[in-house]
């Protein structure tokens, strides 16, 4: 399983967020809880247990609900809507943040593919 970012140039702090994942000073990535994060990330049972945790705890790692064989998430990232160079990690952690309603996509082992 893999999912692709589309990066702005800058943003949130860093001059260049693509150099700042390719260093490994950026090493989560945010997006909204919105329905087409949500569909992509969580099956059926997913989704209820998201739906069940927003009224309780503050985060919650989704890797927990997938099964086994769909754990070993790479994320692939691009600047704008080129096809290279990409940036390609493994995904660590998958956290829902109830407070800010937000995914935080935790991410080591960058490489850049030309």
């Amino acid at each position: 399983m893999s999912f692709h970012f589309v990066l702005k140039r800058s943003g949130w702090g860093y001059d260049d967020l693509y150099e700042a994942i390719k260093s490994g000073e950026k090493t989560s990535e945010w997006r909204d809880a919105s329905d087409h994060w949500i569909s992509r990330l969580l099956n059926e049972k997913g989704r209820s247990h998201l739906e069940t945790f927003k009224s309780g705890y503050e985060s919650l790692d989704v890797l927990d609900f997938l099964p086994y064989h769909l754990k070993h998430i790479r994320a692939r990232f691009v600047v704008g809507y080129t096809k290279s160079p990409m940036l390609v990690a493994d995904v660590t952690g998958i956290l829902y943040h109830r407070d800010t309603e937000q995914f935080q996509i935790q991410i080591k082992n960058v490489e850049e593919i030309e």
